[in-house]
């Protein structure tokens, strides 16, 4: 532990002055966020998800300063409740346009990509597609072998999102009940690296981010994969996805479902419940519900899971 703190330290202090300014302000963002009223996890995790952004902008150089009118809103923003102060709900000012000229522009080159569009499968993948839909072996040795054929058709969209949704439907087969002597290779610890492999491949496409939400799910369900899907940032994984493709409806409702799940099966003070809390599963919950507003399912796991994230 102590030479891990150090590795922090040493980092931080060799970071440039707007992201140790950065990380000063999410530390405090997030210890008020922690320790304020129920209401404030919302607005705040909307800040910290922005401020998270800008964050990775610097850090990949696509943006080399703050704009000192930005710094000055946010420092006033997390002012409402540093040092002792305490803002009512009324009285709080929640400011969200300050980030907009810096985020608009670095959002706007992103989308200079053009939309995305899967590439069509080779011959090569439509067979390894064929192959995948049948797959039935799931010892380790069995399981390894799928995961090599997804890593050798990593180019594939396709192949990554028919592997994962096969894993989904062979997990499913168990029914909650804890692998067997032919079914070892469906432990959870196996499978949850091969799910987010295929989603690191293809975070623009729908399909896979959809199928990689549900084994997700269908995961934490699993006999022994609650912790596993929480202790290797599992939740963080369906925020990005949820966030990515928030007008996706599907995405949304398998986002959604991870956590709700997870909320189901964790008491409040639990690591893994903290573990949702952390990701910042909240915020893009309650934008998931503007976004998608009659959707029924959606709607439930959002109201039965916000309150939750804010004991």
């Amino acid at each position: 532990a102590p030479k891990a703190k150090a590795a922090v330290a040493q980092k931080a202090a060799k970071a440039s002055p707007q992201l140790r300014w950065l990380a000063s302000q999410l530390g405090e963002l997030e210890a008020q966020r922690d320790s304020g009223p129920p209401w404030l996890i919302d607005p705040h995790g909307w800040h910290i998800a922005q401020l998270q952004e800008l964050q990775r902008h610097l850090e990949s150089g696509t943006l080399t300063d703050l704009p000192q009118e930005l710094r000055e809103g946010v420092e006033f923003y997390a002012s409402q409740f540093a040092g002792g102060q305490s803002a009512s709900e009324g009285e709080f000012y929640d400011d969200r346009e300050m980030y907009q000229e810096v985020l608009k522009s670095l959002r706007a080159e992103a989308a200079s990509e053009g939309p995305y569009q899967r590439a069509a499968s080779s011959e090569e993948a439509l067979s390894a597609v064929a192959l995948l839909q049948a797959w039935s072996e799931t010892t380790p040795q069995g399981i390894g072998k799928l995961q090599k054929l997804l890593t050798a058709h990593e180019a594939s969209a396709e192949v990554q999102e028919v592997g994962i949704t096969r894993l989904g439907g062979l997990l499913a087969e168990l029914k909650g009940e804890k692998p067997g002597a032919s079914t070892q290779g469906l432990a959870a610890a196996l499978l949850f690296p091969i799910v987010v492999a295929g989603m690191a491949r293809f975070p623009r496409d729908a399909g896979v981010q959809r199928v990689g939400c549900s084994v997700m799910r269908g995961l934490v369900v699993a006999d022994g994969g609650l912790s596993v899907v929480a202790d290797n940032h599992g939740a963080a994984l369906a925020v990005k996805a949820m966030r990515a493709h928030i007008e996706d409806v599907d995405v949304c409702k398998m986002g959604a479902a991870v956590f709700y799940a997870m909320i189901q099966r964790t008491e409040p003070s639990s690591p893994e419940r903290m573990a949702v809390r952390s990701a910042e599963a909240g915020p893009v919950l309650s934008e998931a519900l503007r976004y998608h507003p009659t959707e029924t399912f959606l709607d439930r796991a959002v109201r039965v899971t916000l309150p939750e994230l804010r004991d």
